[in-house]
Parts: C-alpha cells; sequence; structure tokens
C-alpha cells in the first residue's frame, strides 16, 4: 500500500460536481438469508447522518426474509425494501438496487448484511476522497468484536494468477493511523464506498460471476481506466465473513464452488494466451492449495465442499458462468 502523496496528476478524474456539492450518501445491502445481520447493519447506521437513503434488495430469500425486512422502515425512515422473484447474484443485486435509489446520491455505499458500522466519521472520508481524487474507498473493515483483528486494510490483486490478497489480515491491533488514508491496489466489497462518476463510468458490477471476487474484477476495471482507489483510515466498520454462505461457523460447499469457479473464470480471462495444458496445470495447484487451506482452517470442511471445489475449478475451465446448475 502506498500513502497518498503517490496519487498522480493523470488518470481518471471525478466529475466536478460531486466534489464542490455537498455529499449525499445512499447506501444498498443485497440480503439472501440474512435477515438478523441486515437489522443489525442497519441499527449500527442510524447515527450516521451522512446515509439519505437506504436501499435493502431481498435476493429471493427462501425462508421469508422479505415480509420480515418490511419492519425496517419502522427502525429507520430512510430505509426501503425491494424484492427479487429469484436469487440473481450479489453483482445483479447491487445494480438492481442501485437503479431503484431515489436520492441525489453522491457516493454510493455498498455493505454486506454482516457489515456494522462501528466508530469514525464518514465525512471525514468523504472529503479525504474528494481531497485525493479516490473514486472507490474502503473505510477499515475489522473482524468481529470484542478484538476487531484486521480483515481488510488494502490488498493486491493479480488476476492473471488468480491473487488476491489482504494485507494484515489477522493482525492485532489494527494500525495506528498516521494519515488519513492511503493507496490500494483492491478495493474489498465488504463495505466500499464509490463515487457516481466512478459507478456510472464502471456500469456498476458485472452480473456474470453470481457470487464472489466481483470485487476483485471492478478494482482491475477501475485501475484501468486510471481511477484511483483507497482505504480511509477515518471510519471503521467490522465484518463476520461469509454471512449469507455459512453452513454453522464454517464456509458452504456454495462459498467452495464460486470461488474455485470465478478465480479460475478470471484466470482464463487474463491469459488468453495459455494453452490447454497450462490450465490444467494451474487448476490442479490451485486446487490442491485450496483444500490444503480449508482442512488446515476449517474443522467443518466436508466432502461436499471438496466435491464444490472440484466442480468449481471445472466449470472455471470450461468458462461456465452465472449460478451453477
Amino acid at each position: 500500500m502506498g500513502r497518498v502523496s503517490e496519487f498522480g496528476d493523470d488518470g481518471f478524474r471525478p466529475s466536478p460536481d460531486l466534489v464542490v456539492c455537498p455529499a449525499s450518501v445512499a447506501c444498498v445491502i443485497v440480503n439472501y438469508n440474512s435477515l438478523d445481520d441486515v437489522l443489525r447493519c442497519v441499527k449500527s447506521l442510524r447515527t450516521v447522518a451522512e446515509v439519505r437513503e437506504i436501499f435493502v434488495l431481498d435476493n429471493a430469500s427462501p425462508g421469508g426474509d422479505a415480509k420480515h425486512l418490511s419492519c425496517i422502515s419502522e427502525i429507520d425512515r430512510r430505509v426501503r425494501v425491494g424484492t427479487t422473484d429469484r436469487n440473481i447474484g450479489f453483482g445483479a443485486g447491487v445494480n438492481q438496487a442501485v437503479t431503484s435509489l431515489t436520492s441525489n446520491w453522491t457516493h454510493l455505499w455498498i455493505l454486506n448484511p454482516d457489515s456494522i458500522f462501528v466508530e469514525g466519521s464518514l465525512s471525514r472520508t468523504l472529503e479525504w476522497m474528494a481531497g485525493c481524487s479516490v473514486s472507490i474507498c474502503s473505510p477499515l473493515v475489522l473482524g468481529p468484536g470484542p478484538d476487531y483483528r484486521v480483515w481488510f486494510v488494502g490488498g493486491e490483486i493479480d488476476l492473471k494468477r488468480g491473487v488476491c490478497t489482504h494485507e494484515g489480515f489477522g493482525d492485532y491491533p489494527p494500525p495506528a493511523a498516521h494519515t488519513d488514508g492511503w493507496t490500494t491496489n483492491f478495493v474489498s466489497g465488504a463495505a466500499c464506498i464509490v463515487t457516481r462518476s466512478a459507478w456510472m463510468a464502471l456500469n456498476g458490477f458485472r452480473d456474470d460471476l453470481f457470487l464472489y471476487w466481483e470485487d476483485a474484477d471492478l478494482s482491475y476495471r477501475a485501475r484501468e481506466l486510471g481511477m484511483n482507489l483507497g482505504v480511509s483510515s477515518a471510519l471503521s466498520v467490522s465484518h463476520e465473513e461469509n454471512g449469507s454462505s455459512r453452513v454453522g461457523s464454517g464456509k458452504s460447499p456454495v462459498f467452495y464452488y464460486y470461488v474455485s469457479r470465478n478465480r479460475v473464470l478470471l484466470i482464463r480471462e487474463h491469459n488468453r494466451r495459455l494453452g490447454l495444458i497450462l490450465w490444467r496445470s494451474y487448476a490442479s495447484s490451485y486446487f490442491v492449495r485450496l483444500v490444503a487451506s480449508a482442512l488446515l482452517k476449517q474443522s467443518a470442511f466436508t466432502p461436499n465442499c471438496l466435491q464444490a471445489v472440484a466442480k468449481g475449478a471445472v466449470d472455471g475451465l470450461r468458462g461456465r458462468y452465472g449460478p451453477r446448475s
């Protein structure tokens, strides 16, 4: 990660009116079987005055979340709730939620249902973004309390190798802030803030990945357009990872399938000259590393998870997008 002094004078610049006008933040949350998480997330935003509108999209949760989500507007009048008739995935869900916004927003705050505002100043974050021409920004993202270990404070992506890293992951305490923010090459989608001009230029998330790796793709495309990405130390949220794809305390086969498949799909897209033999070699080594990591870190890794990793890698090599069949 670099410091703000490393921002250049070239590349993408936000529309001037978004810098001089008072900031107005619209928040979107896509829900899938995460009713309790959504309620906690919305309640945590009650004191964040810069958020003028909150739109919660229920992505056809089979547990009937949509009916219960209607009560959120009683907690906070800024909240509106929408539904889909089928699960369209995370990226497409965010894109649809944005089209439903009614406020004249200057910044979009995309929050996972299991993200909770902890502390800090959204105003300072927006001022820092404007002053340093940052188009996409993440707050400090911490693991769940009470210790709040680092979950995301910046990262790197290399889509040719399918590598996406979170710097300082698991560190405690979080890094001391000596500046309002710093640069990064990758912004996690757990709680990212995007300027309106950047969102329109990028045309939102791609919707064919369905689940996971959308943020890596968005970060890559933003960098290709010359946009600056950053992390603001003025704002902190906590994040309970994989809230909509957990099984008990572990990760589900759904998680392993899409993480495996989409990583291979993105590698495939960014290495079009690689031969089929090299593809198979890479997929095999990745498969072994992912399984080994899961076995070491997660007691809930089951034969179904193993099968999901394998199927994801095969479907990625075959170029299959969208929801799994």
